[in-house]
């Protein structure tokens, strides 16, 4: 979900649909902590620009930043706290 735009919340299954993988896939990347969710109940809570972000590929808690410096180009990573 780009930038600006309203952030949904998406169950579990919901967010299953969106990425198109597996239950326990998804479970998997939960408890890695690859994709950031909230257990309520018995199911997971997940905005839906965290799996936005997780298909872009970048990593949870981290900011990428990409800067030009004359003909250089200049990846910054920085851990969110």
């Amino acid at each position: 979900m780009p930038p600006g735009e309203s952030d949904s919340v998406l169950t579990t299954d919901e967010a299953i649909e969106y990425l198109k993988i597996s239950r326990p896939t998804f479970l998997r990347y939960v408890h890695e902590g690859r994709i950031k969710a909230i257990k309520v109940g018995k199911g997971w809570r997940i905005l839906e620009s965290e799996l936005y972000r997780f298909l872009k590929g970048e990593e949870a808690g981290v900011e990428k930043r990409t800067v030009k410096y004359g003909p250089f180009q200049i990846i910054a990573i920085q851990r969110r706290e």
